[in-house]
Formats: C-alpha cells, structure tokens, sequence
C-alpha cells in the first residue's frame, strides 16, 4: 500500500505540479506588461523548482538498478538535485533580497539590474554545490549517489556544514522579510505607490512560502536520524511540504495575482476588439460587393433601343449637307 501510495504520487503529484509550474512560467513570459525585474525573479524560483521536480521523477525512474550499475552517472544526478533544490533556497534568498531594497531604495531600485540576480542565484548554488562535492570525492565515500540517505559519520559531517550554511541563509531571509513587514507597517503605512503596493503583496506571499521552504529542508535532513519504519511518515511530510511549494507558488505569483488578471483582460478585450473589426470589415466589403453588382445588373437590363423621336432626329441629320445636326439659327436660315 505505501509502495502504491509513493507511486502513485511520482506518476500524478510531481507531474501535476510541473504543469502548474509551466502554465505559470509561460504566462509570466508572453504577458508584455508583466515583464519587470520583480517576475523576472518569480521565473527563476519557478524555474529552479520545476527542474528540481523534473528530477525527482527522472531519479524516481532511474531507481537502485541505475545507482548499482553507473555510480558515477548517479552522482551526477545527486549534485544535480542538490545544487537545483540549493538553487531554491537561493532564489527565495533573493525574492526577500528583493523585496528589501525596494522598501529601502524606493526610488531607486529601477537601478537593480538582473544580472546581479543571476549571478548569485545560479552562481552560488554552483560553488556551494562544488565544494560538496569536491569533499564527498575526498573522503572517497561509499555512498552511490551523494545524497544524505544512509551516510556514515564522516559523510553526514560534510552533510551537516552543507545543511547549516542553508540554515543561516534561510535564517537571515526570515530575518530579512519581518525588517520588510515592520517597515510596511510603521514608515510606509501611507505609501500608495505601484510599486509598494506590489512589494506588500509579494510580501504577503514569501511570508506564506518561507516556512514551507524552511520546514521542508530541515525535514529532509531528519531522514538520517530517524528509524526506517519512521521514513516513510518523513517521506509524505516532505513531499507533502514539497507539492505546497511547488502549487502555493505558481499559485501566489500567478495564478492569483492581479496584474496577471489584468493583463489576461486587456488581452481578451484586444482579441475581442480585433475580432469584431475584422467581421465588420468583412461585412462592408460583402456590402460594396453587392452594391456594385446591383448598378451593373441595373445598366445591363436597361432598354437603349432608339426610340421613334430618335430616329426622326437621326433621319433629319443623314439629310443635311454636313451629316451634322442642325443649330436653331440654321433653322431660320433655312426657312427664310
């Protein structure tokens, strides 16, 4: 029954979740209007959980098998977990980061450029992640892939500085966001600006995500202090913290946020907008198209026949010298 459970949750949770994490991605990305520095860094939390996802479904598929027969290439996806699931805490390191220098540089943090971000968002993981494993390749551990399941004492002692070193980024995040909330609160109360109004909402949202993200690594470390028939109970905690990340975000930054709503309605009314222009256009022409039918119709089905008056004129015309009608003083003339 556990076995099914733990299926079950591979083959529908983490797939559901990556779909949630992708629409989000995609919709951030096409909106014009939502591209600022502020999603930016949103896409880039979403972007280091939905790899992360990704691999804990391929890891899943890999199974023991693949462990026992490539050890190398199993360390290769365990750095791989860990430096996206380091990513994770980084960029959420970043979206607190964020949000204080725009409460302290009100007017200036347009300044920030993203490349900043970049860097120590995907840059740092990967130096925390190479001095793991550097020291792992050092102490010629037995452990198949590097990941903290099973470690012996010096294994878990390289675990453990990797495990504190996040504790204190996390750590000094909390700090950051109640700094965040207390000046919300007492020095910008009476701030109505766009962007402080955006800044109390992503605040609002790190303040429901950062213990999830908090609680979810301190879980997993507890894996190896605790009895194999505890393990199970460990894996539907951290799992169960790990869908809330993976849905509270997409949900938070996207899904319920109004400049995305915004955005999907000023889209909407545009299609709608195109598309009653273009029936009318398509309408007006099928009008003039008819109209001109009609006049040709109307010119074909006319009687030009000459009539008896008509023919008179034209027989006194073939009988002047001229074959030229004659003016009113010709007349005169003429009967004279």
């Amino acid at each position: 029954t556990e076995k099914t459970v733990v299926k079950m949750w591979f083959d529908y949770g983490y797939p559901i979740i990556c779909v949630a994490l992708l629409i989000a991605l995609a919709m951030l990305f096409y909106f014009k209007t939502l591209r600022c520095l502020r999603n930016y860094i949103h896409c880039n939390l979403m972007l280091a959980m939905l790899i992360s996802n990704t691999n804990y479904i391929l890891f899943s598929y890999f199974g023991m098998n693949f462990a026992r027969q490539n050890p190398d290439g199993c360390k290769a996806v365990g750095l791989y977990l860990i430096y996206f699931n380091t990513a994770i805490n980084f960029w959420m390191f970043v979206e607190g980061f964020y949000l204080l220098t725009v409460v302290l540089w009100t007017y200036r943090a347009h300044k920030i450029r993203l490349w900043y971000f970049l860097l120590f968002g995907w840059g740092t993981p990967l130096v925390v992640t190479s001095i793991y494993a550097v020291l792992m390749a050092l102490y010629d551990t037995e452990n198949l892939c590097w990941l903290p399941r099973n470690m012996k004492a010096s294994e878990l002692t390289i675990y453990s500085i990797f495990v504190i070193s996040l504790s204190i980024l996390l750590s000094i995040n909390f700090f950051i966001v109640i700094y965040v909330v207390w000046t919300l609160c007492h020095k910008l109360r009476g701030n109505t600006t766009v962007e402080i109004q955006q800044v109390r909402k992503a605040t609002r949202a790190i303040i429901v995500l950062l213990p999830i993200l908090g609680v979810h690594f301190l879980v997993t470390y507890l894996f190896e202090f605790v009895s194999p028939a505890l393990e199970i109970y460990l894996f539907y905690i951290t799992n169960g913290l790990q869908a809330s990340q993976g849905i509270m975000v997409p949900l938070l930054y996207c899904f319920l946020n109004g400049e995305v709503h915004t955005a999907i309605r000023q889209k909407w009314a545009v299609f709608q907008e195109h598309r009653s222009l273009k029936a009318s256009l398509s309408h007006n022409l099928s009008g003039k198209k008819s109209g001109h039918s009609g006049i040709r119709s109307s010119f074909d089905n006319k009687d030009i026949s000459p009539t008896l008056n008509d023919k008179t004129e034209i027989a006194q015309l073939s009988m002047t010298p001229t074959g030229m009608r004659q003016t009113p003083l010709a007349k005169i003339e003429s009967s004279v």
